[in-house]
């Protein structure tokens, strides 16, 4: 029946100096909630999975997309064919991950 809540929150120092864009949620509840079943396990997934191009080439597009947020250029591509030539497995997939992550465009955080 409460038509208004105030409430006083604290942050501390130390998560302001994160790089990962910290945030703060809080959530009101009605009654004490389950604190080992939080939120609530659905049968679907909250989005539907993204279809998978199975080729090299596609996996290498889409790498670059989520990872950079962007295509790969020309010789990126070149490059990363290299790791997965003739075949995706699992050692060339791994050396194109860690050529990205550690990429200085990727390890910039703004």
């Amino acid at each position: 029946g409460y038509t208004r809540y105030r409430a006083v929150a604290g942050v501390d120092d130390a998560c302001l100096k994160s790089d990962i864009s910290p945030r703060v949620r809080f959530f009101v509840f009605t009654e004490e909630p389950d604190r080992h079943q939080l939120v609530r396990v659905g049968e679907e997934t909250p989005a539907p999975l993204a279809r998978a191009d199975g080729t090299a080439d596609g996996l290498i597009t889409r790498l670059y997309r989520q990872a950079l947020g962007r295509d790969p250029s020309a010789e990126e591509r070149q490059a990363a064919l290299e790791f997965l030539a003739p075949k995706v497995t699992s050692e060339g997939l791994e050396d194109l991950l860690w050529s990205v992550f550690l990429s200085p465009e990727f390890q910039f955080i703004e």
